[in-house]
């Protein structure tokens, strides 16, 4: 206040109720809003987060590219707060292109005390299998990373983008990003410790399915018909690998 006639001010965009569930597709992407979601640039502001024109299903993604030239690089993309109390078992699920050779690091990460600044909120590595080491051979699904431990309390899920100047840089592209409850697929699912997809055409009585698993483990298996009824309820051991 300056004076009894004169004062300075300024205002703050509301905050914006969680979203209980997501379905992000890019649709009609016009920087700088991209979508539901957010950009921060942490290191190198020449460089940032982008609509993108290569899109998945339709005409619109984002995307990320350091450029050419070697230079450092950390720029986030991060989800609207998101609050999935409701789900019994939501799940992480996206799909991702990498294009041109470069050398940089592409993390998902959660956070339960984002309030807008990336550097100063806890961020918990998600585990995506083969998201790190994504190659160039067009669009990839990432499907049904577990969100369980983060369901209880509003949380916000992020893409991180690091690049340094020792590299060139290549171009990561993220597109259809989803939060549902449940496995978003049926024949093939994704998830932190297995990868469980069906083999050829079911036949009546007869199902061939394939494990990919980090570990020798003792899994339980339930098979439910689309009426609800279980039709199988046992366990198997999977060995390292596929089996």
């Amino acid at each position: 206040i300056y004076n009894n006639s004169t004062w300075t001010f300024s205002t703050v965009a509301p905050i914006a109720p969680p979203v209980n569930s997501l379905n992000e597709t890019f649709t009609g992407c016009l920087a700088p809003a991209l979508g539901s979601f957010t950009q921060t640039s942490e290191l190198g502001n020449a460089q940032t987060w982008r609509c993108s024109t290569f899109g998945h299903n339709d005409a619109n993604a984002v995307s990320m590219n350091g450029g050419i030239t070697l230079a450092d690089n950390t720029d986030w993309l991060v989800s609207p707060t998101m609050n999935v109390s409701a789900m019994a078992n939501p799940m992480l699920s996206f799909w991702a292109k990498k294009r041109f050779a470069g050398t940089t690091t592409k993390e998902v990460l959660v956070s339960s005390n984002y309030t807008g600044d990336v550097t100063t909120a806890t961020w918990t590595p998600i585990t995506i299998t083969g998201f790190a080491a994504i190659d160039t051979n067009g669009w990839n699904a990432f499907n049904n990373a577990s969100l369980m431990a983060y369901k209880a309390a509003n949380f916000h899920v992020a893409f991180k983008y690091t690049a340094t100047a020792a590299n060139p840089s290549d171009e990561l592209t993220i597109d259809d990003v989803t939060i549902t409850d449940g496995p978003v697929s049926t024949s093939s699912v994704q998830l932190e410790n297995m990868n469980v997809s069906v083999l050829g055409t079911a036949n009546d009585g007869v199902l061939t399915i394939a494990i990919d698993s980090k570990s020798t483990s003792n899994y339980a298996v339930r098979i439910i018909d689309v009426l609800g009824n279980t039709i199988y309820n046992g366990a198997i051991q999977a060995s390292i690998g596929k089996n």
